[in-house]
């Protein structure tokens, strides 16, 4: 836990999960939508067990009903209705608003993150003011982005990791568990194979034959 001088919080952007993931396209609607709840919600998970406040922007009506079922102290913003980088802003401003200094934005599909990775990620960082990014496991995307004493000024989507690092963030490295999101059938077997949490590895475990 970070002391009292520096609050320490996450946001995440959890699409509505009837429309997550639809570029795995090879299973079934409600194995695409279970699958997306059990990531963001392992994810949430890795988070919260590092100590950190949680903030999450969504349109999912499920959501904070199953949040709190799995003991998750999470606060909902609701989606502005733009994208991912506009909610993640909007978030970063609430959280702002409210007493965070350092806020990370963390993508909804990382069912490998564990808490201490989390931990090690601001250690990596540093006590200074700055902008910080992990970039994915293709070294294309960026999975996480952290600011301290400033605002994230989020470039997620497509080729995120470059627009970051050009627009002054600082590369992180990072246990390949924080590059490992889930965005097809190829990195869905590699996740699963690097090791997942709980409610991903159950939703995993009820896959048929």
């Amino acid at each position: 836990m970070q002391g009292q001088a520096e609050q320490v919080a996450a946001v995440v952007a959890v699409k509505a999960w009837s429309r997550a993931k639809s570029r795995l396209d090879a299973l079934p609607a409600e194995r695409r939508s279970g699958l997306a709840a059990a990531m963001a919600l392992d994810t949430c998970l890795a988070l919260t067990g590092a100590g950190l406040r949680l903030l999450v922007v969504t349109d999912e009506p499920l959501l904070p009903a199953r949040w709190s079922a799995a003991g998750v102290p999470v606060e909902v913003l609701g989606d502005p209705g733009t994208d991912l980088n506009g909610a993640l802003t909007a978030g970063d401003a609430e959280l702002r608003r409210t007493g965070a200094s350092t806020v990370l934005a963390v993508v909804a599909d990382l069912p490998c993150l564990v808490p201490a990775a989390v931990s090690g990620l601001l250690a990596a960082a540093g006590a200074g003011r700055g902008r910080w990014f992990v970039p994915d496991s293709t070294g294309v995307g960026t999975t996480v982005l952290l600011a301290r004493d400033r605002e994230l000024e989020p470039r997620f989507e497509g080729a995120s990791a470059d627009r970051h690092r050009r627009s002054g963030a600082q590369p992180l490295a990072a246990p390949a568990g924080v590059r490992r999101d889930v965005d097809d059938e190829v990195s869905l077997e590699r996740a699963l194979e690097l090791g997942v949490g709980a409610h991903t590895a159950a939703w995993a475990a009820d896959r048929p034959g």
